[in-house]
């Protein structure tokens, strides 16, 4: 009896312990991942730190030396740019010699950085644009105001929408209007996406999305934020006046000049959609290794930042952008090089004044895909009286060597 009463106690105490180890085994666990984590975020900001200087002029150090408590210590950086593709962009800067000029390629699967190009002729030592976010996002922003439509279900490719007015004005008159009349047109959603008509975007953030989505969009698309990775970057920025209609309007079509971003932010925009709606942690140096050795002190990992969209969201974004390469205002740029005719590619274009530096921006912001390669990117020209070479036409190039490679 005295056996038989002390087994349930016996089994308990086994249970304890077991659990007791598990938790132990678990925590050990924890920690030790916790630490590989901190340990890489450690890295990447001494990363941040020692390219901030360099990457500003456009330059990639062999070295980079890193500061601790009684001197320095220095370790050879392997970068994750593609060289071929890089002096390809950089010729084609160097040829048609725009006034300002960036271009970002990224690995939409990884983020890894595979291009950072830029160029000035009006002032050659103005620094690397690409890192800078002092441009208009301009109509680049449809892109959040369409994720956010269709994310929500509000609208999807196919729907009818209805406009007054020219396509890239923004009239209140045209925007508020409700009643329909005989120069009313309507269309599918997806080709005023593809035309870029600011009318039907603005009717759509301020009657539908209004000012509270249109922010939460915005900041998954990582406006007002710090873009985490090592990569020393200016943090796009997003003014929304709140109880503001005509603001919400303004800014959900992309005319205005408070909504700033950088190449690179476009890269990463375009990244998400091409991956399915997650954005990967863009990063540039894809291995460290002392100087005084061969040991790896570090490598970049592939991390996940966030899912802006979901993924059947991202597939409609890309029903969009390929009518914007196809029909759309891109499609010039595209139309006659028949290499990239049956191409998975999409893209939104966007043009507004900029003041720093001042001229017009003109932006191509997209991807391409090709099985499991998805490659997304960010075209940008400034120019300040004539355009010499347009973004879309600077995105294409870039797709017949990816695609040929």
């Amino acid at each position: 009896m005295r056996s038989s009463s002390l087994k349930p106690l016996r089994y308990a105490v086994f249970v304890l312990f077991s659990l007791s180890l598990l938790a132990a085994g678990g925590y050990w666990l924890f920690s030790w991942r916790w630490d590989l984590v901190s340990e890489q975020r450690r890295f990447q900001s001494r990363i941040q730190h020692a390219l901030k200087e360099p990457l500003a002029k456009g330059e990639f150090p062999a070295t980079l030396r890193f500061a601790r408590p009684g001197g320095s210590y220095a370790h050879l950086a392997k970068y994750t740019i593609n060289p071929e593709w890089q002096r390809r962009m950089d010729a084609l800067f160097q040829l048609w010699k725009p006034d300002y000029s960036a271009f970002v390629a990224l690995d939409a699967t990884t983020g890894a950085v595979l291009t950072l190009s830029s160029f000035s002729k009006a002032e050659p030592n103005i620094g690397n644009l690409a890192v800078r976010a002092t441009f208009p996002a301009a109509s680049v922003f449809k892109i959040v105001t369409a994720a956010a439509a269709l994310n929500e279900s509000i609208l999807d490719p196919e729907s009818l929408v209805s406009f007054n007015g020219r396509r890239h004005t923004l009239y209140k008159r045209n925007v508020t209007a409700r009643d329909m009349n005989r120069w009313t047109r309507t269309i599918p959603f997806k080709k005023a996406f593809a035309l870029s008509i600011n009318t039907v975007f603005g009717k759509l953030g301020m009657f539908q999305l209004k000012g509270e989505t249109l922010e939460q969009y915005a900041l998954r698309f990582f406006f007002n934020q710090t873009i985490p990775g090592d990569l020393p970057l200016e943090r796009a920025s997003f003014h929304l006046k709140n109880n503001n209609p005509w603001s919400w309007a303004e800014i959900a079509s992309g005319f205005n000049r408070v909504v700033l971003m950088s190449p690179v932010q476009g890269a990463l925009m375009a990244a998400a959609i091409a991956n399915d709606g997650v954005a990967m942690e863009p990063h540039l140096v894809e291995s460290l290794f002392p100087v005084s050795g061969e040991s790896l002190a570090y490598a970049a990992k592939t991390r996940e930042i966030g899912s802006v969209v979901s993924p059947e969201s991202a597939e409609m974004l890309r029903v969009l952008m390929r009518e914007t390469v196809r029909n759309g205002t891109a499609r010039f740029a595209f139309k006659r090089n028949t290499r990239l005719k049956e191409r998975d590619i999409g893209g939104k274009t966007g043009s507004l004044k900029g003041t720093d530096p001042e001229g017009k921006c003109d932006w191509f912001v997209g991807y391409g895909r090709d099985g499991e390669r998805r490659v997304a990117i960010a075209a940008l020209t400034v120019d300040v009286k004539k355009w010499r070479i347009k973004a879309s036409k600077i995105a294409s190039h870039f797709f017949e060597a990816y695609f040929a490679d």
